[in-house]
């Protein structure tokens, strides 16, 4: 994942909205996983963490978390790709 992919991942990610735990939900996921790059162990982990919350807002929150988590990992800081300059070139 590179730092653009990084960017758009988390911007999208807090900009979902409660999730039901209809497959249509887990699908629109899958596609912002997909687009970022992440591996598709890390989506079958990721998917079965979410899926295993009992409610939606619990849901959001934890795809919050390991989506901080995954971007961590591939080395960036979620907190600067939250700035209004983070989706500048060169930060």
């Amino acid at each position: 994942m590179d730092r653009e992919r990084a960017h758009r991942l988390w911007q999208s990610t807090l900009d979902l909205r409660l999730l039901g735990d209809a497959p249509e939900a887990f699908e629109a996921l899958r596609a912002l996983w997909r687009d970022a790059g992440v591996a598709d162990v890390d989506q079958a982990r990721l998917l079965k963490a979410v899926s295993g919350e009992p409610g939606a807002l619990e849901r959001r929150q934890r795809v919050i978390r390991e989506t901080r988590r995954l971007i961590r990992d591939a080395g960036f800081d979620s907190d600067l790709l939250s700035t209004p300059a983070a989706g500048m070139r060169g930060l």
